[in-house]
């Protein structure tokens, strides 16, 4: 079981800019939801967990297979992806410490 390395204070500001996002459109953006999904299969419910704060048990209506998202939740999975990768990076870097 994986859980996030983004502290608590990121993953807040995330949360907050992904209700920004997702107010900012009417309609929910399918490449969004397409690659949250993405990220979720690859990352597990478990990691996007820890990112959302919330229980996934709750699943999709359309399809019983994903967890049922609240606004702006696939742009916070999606950009928690891209720091996890930053993350990780930088511990690679040899230079980095």
């Amino acid at each position: 079981m994986q859980q996030t390395k983004i502290p608590e204070r990121q993953l807040v500001q995330m949360r907050q800019d992904g209700l920004t996002v997702s107010r900012a459109s009417r309609f929910v953006d399918p490449r969004a939801v397409h690659a949250c999904l993405t990220v979720i299969q690859r990352r597990g419910e478990v990691w996007a967990c820890s990112v959302l704060g919330r229980d996934l048990a709750r699943r999709s209506l359309t399809d019983a297979r994903w967890p049922y998202l609240l606004a702006g939740e696939e742009h916070v999975i999606v950009a928690a992806d891209v720091e996890e990768d930053r993350l990780a990076a930088a511990l690679l870097d040899p230079d980095n410490g």
